[in-house]
């Protein structure tokens, strides 16, 4: 059965009193009746529950250990006379939603950021006091509410700017505390962390030192550090390891605890952003952790338009399609009433579970549906919960991505929502033909490419080494793989495994230099066999004997070719390795149509994955 969520009803709103009897009306507050009958308005729709954040300074105001439920039991008792379920948005670790005796408290350890040294009041995710307050308000609050068969599911609210599984970004309110996106891991708690993460990793401060190309003299010297201070690229990949490993450590403890009090409720972690490196999310890590104690996640990143919302959501749903978690979705605030209906038709799509909507995005001030509303009535019949259907995989560099997002001066074409704009263009590209689900390092490593016939990958890039050779091995084992350009590790260094899965001997060359390609006779791949030329700005050398040649560069060029000798290079590859193949690709790399570019790509890489589709995907 779906989910369907709203956010709060209009608790403690003022509505004009158009019977005073006044030439004026006046505003007055809106009574327990009209909440009701707007809650019966929301249920007509298909509506299933209704979300009211729910804040720990409201359940536990005044002093440790007096819980009055009287604010939220009148909200609650609200749903059941509408006979509608109840979503708690249980929120205790961002400012605003804490008691000021917690604050005050000698329990209470909040986050200083490595950038300036200057503190937030969130609370800290390394302070293990507070997890003993979330257990033991969490459980006087399952034990008060449970009984009341009340609520559809749980949301946490463990940390962010509005209770995401990530660090403050924003902040609330301008001036309200120190806040921005950064690193939050300026704390003596942190840097201890982190020390002890290097101690279980390398076990030695030598290996450390090795590994990291640093001097620490011992691990009691090593402390948490900004991207332009790494000592290597190694020792950065290291460091968001760590980073990002003790969110996701912070968000298993908190889901325990939920499943400790809620044993039988569905329960939904809220996860935003978009994986940059200073909000410290990795969907894929928070979400195997979901899938192991039963629970889902909620995305909160949508807007009106369904292939932005595509790229913001797809890795999240793919992870939970192979961990085995459910996923829910909700917008980052407005949406138009065409908006409401690219939601769903996204939701459908993807066959999930939950779908939460803003009040203001489907009511209107009357309290009656407006346009949205009517658009959602329309469609939601379409919404339920299917399973994963077979895919074509793009590979979604989320090493790559992290380096250049972590180094905005070397951003290159990557955008300000952190996604590399050729893996966009071409996510668009492929769902515009196929179902297309993109794949980061950790799904691969997890065996998540053995549900997909044919991996794109749009652009060489690096990664970790066993990243590649786990590709390599898959290839071998029967997939197809097409990659632009030729992936190194995080040295940038080739990787022997991956070299060899693409037909290229350990001593070939790279090419670099503009030239143009011609297709080979009788080209096995009929779209691309409709460009028997293109422009190319680099090619390989040294093939293996099986390797076969799609395209290979023009040997003359013109009055001077008579005084330059040319090596034989080749812009487009067909390497049979195993039970699968490579085709790896060197020419230009675009998915749509520039007729004013310098050198105009006249579709030859569009054409060859429209082939590879065709003959492979199934």
């Amino acid at each position: 059965m779906s989910e369907l969520v709203v956010c709060s009803l209009p608790f403690g709103s003022k509505v004009l009193d158009s019977e005073s009897g006044d030439d004026q009306p006046k505003e007055r507050p809106i009574t327990r009746q009209e909440l009701i009958d707007a809650a019966l308005e929301l249920k007509k729709l298909g509506v299933t529950s209704v979300q009211i954040y729910t804040f720990w300074n409201k359940l536990e105001p005044n002093k440790r250990g007096v819980f009055e439920w009287d604010y939220y039991d009148e909200q609650v008792s609200v749903l059941q006379e509408a006979g509608i379920k109840w979503v708690p948005f249980f929120l205790m670790g961002p400012r605003y939603a804490a008691p000021d005796w917690w604050l005050e408290s000698p329990g209470h350890r909040g986050l200083y950021c490595l950038e300036h040294g200057k503190y937030n009041p969130c609370e800290s995710i390394w302070n293990e006091a507070f997890l003993d307050e979330v257990d033991r308000v969490m459980h006087a609050f399952a034990e008060h509410y449970l009984p009341m068969n009340v609520i559809e599911s749980f949301q946490p609210g463990i940390c962010g700017d509005y209770g995401e599984s990530e660090f403050p970004d924003i902040g609330n309110w301008p001036g309200f505390y120190h806040s921005h996106r950064g690193f939050w891991c300026g704390g003596e708690d942190a840097k201890a962390d982190f020390r002890t993460w290097l101690r279980n990793t390398f076990g030695t401060v030598e290996a450390v030192n090795k590994e990291w190309k640093t001097n620490y003299p011992s691990f009691e010297e090593a402390e948490p550090f900004l991207p332009h201070a790494a000592p290597s690229r190694t020792a950065w990949f290291g460091f968001l390891e760590w980073y990002r490993g003790a969110m996701t450590n912070y968000t298993e403890k908190w889901i325990a605890i939920c499943r400790k009090y809620f044993p039988d409720t569905p329960i939904y972690l809220c996860a935003g952003g978009m994986e940059q490196p200073e909000l410290a999310t990795q969907f894929a890590d928070q979400i195997k952790v979901c899938a192991k104690y039963g629970c889902g996640v909620r995305v909160t990143n949508e807007g009106n338009k369904f292939y932005d919302n595509f790229h913001w959501t797809a890795i999240a749903e793919t992870a939970c399609a192979h961990y085995g978690a459910y996923i829910g979705l909700e917008p980052v605030g407005p949406i138009t009433p065409g908006g409401v209906t690219n939601r769903i038709f996204g939701s459908a799509a993807y066959g999930n579970r939950q779908m939460f909507n803003y009040y203001g995005n489907l009511m209107g001030k009357d309290r009656k549906p407006a346009k949205g509303g009517e658009n959602f009535r329309k469609y939601i019949s379409l919404l339920k919960e299917t399973p994963a259907q077979p895919a074509v995989a793009m590979f979604w560099p989320a090493d790559f991505i992290s380096f250049f997002a972590s180094n905005p001066d070397d951003m290159n074409d990557v955008t300000s929502s952190g996604i590399p704009v050729a893996v966009r263009d071409a996510m668009t590209f492929l769902r515009r033909q196929v179902n297309t689900i993109p794949l980061n390092e950790r799904l691969i490593l997890d065996g998540a490419l053995d549900r997909c016939p044919v991996l794109i990958s749009p652009l060489g890039v690096f990664t970790h080494a066993e990243v590649l050779r786990k590709i390599a091995k898959w290839v071998k084992e029967g997939g197809v793989l097409v990659t632009a350009g030729i992936p190194k590790d995080l040295e940038l260094r080739d990787v022997p495994e991956f070299i060899e899965a693409c037909g290229l001997r350990p001593d070939y060359e790279y090419c670099v230099g503009h030239h143009t390609s011609d297709l080979v006779p009788n080209c096995p791949y009929p779209g691309l066999a409709a460009f028997p030329s293109f422009h190319s700005k680099a090619a390989v050398s040294g093939l293996l004997d099986d390797a076969v040649p799609l395209a290979i560069s023009q040997e003359s060029f013109g009055s001077i070719s008579a005084s330059v000798s040319l090596k034989r290079v080749f812009s487009a590859v067909d390497h049979p390795y195993g039970k699968g193949r490579v085709i790896l690709w060197t020419g230009l790399v675009s998915f749509k149509e520039d007729p004013e570019a310098i050198f105009p790509d006249p579709g030859s890489f569009r054409a060859l994955l429209g082939d590879v589709i065709d003959r492979y995907a199934h």
